[in-house]
Formats: C-alpha cells, structure tokens, sequence
C-alpha cells in the first residue's frame, strides 16, 4: 500500500504564502494596498532607502481620522503626503490616499486628495483611482460648508472694511 501525498498544488499554495509572510515580515519593499498589515507596510516603508537616508520619512498633517477605530499616519512620498487609515484592532490597512498641494498661502493654493490602489514601496509606483469630470467638480459637504464659512469670513472683513471708510469720510450735507 502507497502512502498518500499531500497534493502539489496545496503544498505549492502553502510555501507561496509562507514565502510571502516571511518577505513582508522581513521589511523587503512591498506593494501596499487595503488589506495589508500596517506592521509589514511601516517596516517597508522606513526600510526604503535612497543614498544611506530613509527614501520615506514618517510625517504629520493638521488632519484627524473622524472614523470611530480607525488611526492615521503619513510618510512624506516625493512631493506630497502618502496617507494611510488603518483599523486599530486588526492593524490592517482600510484606505491610502496621496495628499498634494502646491506652494503658497493655504488658503489660496490648490490641493489634491488622490485615492491610491496600490503603492509599491521600492518603485515608489502608485496607482491611483480617478473620478469622472461630473463626479470631480462636484463639490463634498465638507468643501461647501467650508466654503459658506470663508465666504462669511470674507463678507463681514469687508463689511468692516467700509464702515471703517465711512467713519473717516466728512459728512454730507
């Protein structure tokens, strides 16, 4: 009687992935996308290196995570933020965006918030997801509210503005 064998394919599946946790876990660059340990992506990410200094460093930006158990953090990629929302329970990675601005004041550069499917740290390719031109220039509540709000900023800086011209004007008779 024969012994029986384990299948090819099962065990070909099983050194695959084994390969794969022991290369993520060893801080190799990675392809970073929604499912992907922060643990591994932090380690691909800091092991990057371009002339002896880390190719990405870990930054910060004014903004928060509003979505109950879930964290942020950023690295500085080329030109702009790579931002990455994480659940804190699970560690696993739910969203990445790429964060661009141009120079200047804040409130009058232009900036953009690029949804990222993939990231691959040693390339540094990023595939991001593009929105239809309706889909674009419609603006979110976030941006109207914003909006409303600098307008009135606006309006009542220039309301002073010409009651303080008023106030110096010789009267009329």
């Amino acid at each position: 009687m024969r012994p029986e064998k384990t299948p090819t394919i099962m065990t070909s599946t099983a050194t695959s992935a084994l390969v794969l946790l022991l290369l993520s876990q060893a801080g190799f660059p990675m392809i970073l996308k929604p499912g992907v340990s922060m643990d591994a992506a932090t380690r691909a990410l800091e092991q990057e290196k371009h002339e002896g200094a880390p190719k990405y460093k870990e930054t910060g930006l004014q903004m928060v995570c509003f979505k109950k158990g879930s964290a942020v953090r950023y690295w500085t990629v080329d030109e702009g933020t790579l931002i990455i929302q994480y659940t804190e329970e699970t560690k696993l990675i739910e969203n990445i965006e790429f964060y661009l601005s141009g120079p200047g004041p804040r409130d009058g550069r232009v900036s953009f918030r690029l949804d990222v499917l993939s990231f691959d740290t040693g390339s540094g390719l990023m595939q991001v997801r593009t929105r239809s031109p309706k889909e674009a220039f419609q603006p979110t509540e976030e941006e109207i509210k914003a909006n409303r709000e600098e307008f009135k900023r606006r309006l009542d800086e220039i309301t002073e503005e010409a009651k303080a011209k008023d106030a110096l004007l010789p009267e009329r008779r």
